[in-house]
Parts: C-alpha cells; sequence; structure tokens
C-alpha cells in the first residue's frame, strides 16, 4: 500500500490540474457564447431595420429591383 501512496498524490494533483483547466475552458466558452449572443441579437436587429426600409422603397420606381433581390 505504500508503495501506491506517491501514485496516488500524482494522479489526485493530476485530477485537480485537468479539472481547473476543464474549468477555465467552460468560463471561456460560456463567455465566448455571450459574445456571439450579443453579435447575433445586432445582426437581426439591424437585417429587421434594413428590411422594413427596403419594403417601405418598393413601391418606388426602384420596387421591381428589390423585388427580385427578396427572391
Amino acid at each position: 500500500m505504500e508503495n501506491d501512496q506517491p501514485e496516488l498524490i500524482y494522479e489526485k494533483e493530476r485530477l485537480e490540474k485537468t479539472i481547473s483547466l476543464a474549468e477555465k475552458q467552460l468560463c471561456q466558452a460560456r463567455q465566448a457564447n455571450e459574445e456571439n449572443k450579443s453579435a447575433i441579437i445586432l445582426a437581426k436587429q439591424d437585417m429587421r431595420e434594413n428590411a422594413s426600409h427596403a419594403i417601405s422603397n418598393l413601391w418606388g420606381s426602384e420596387g421591381f429591383e428589390a423585388l427580385l433581390w427578396l427572391n
């Protein structure tokens, strides 16, 4: 049993380091996810604003070309 003690200590330390690294990576992934969510929300808002301008201009002289681009 005494011979296994250094290996057990080594494995516990290695496990703690692995868990710590995994927690750091998880934190980074969550942060990146939040940043991506924000970017997607902003992009959707921009699309809505641009779409409303495009749709309101469909009945003008350039409306036919705008309709073609929507398809």
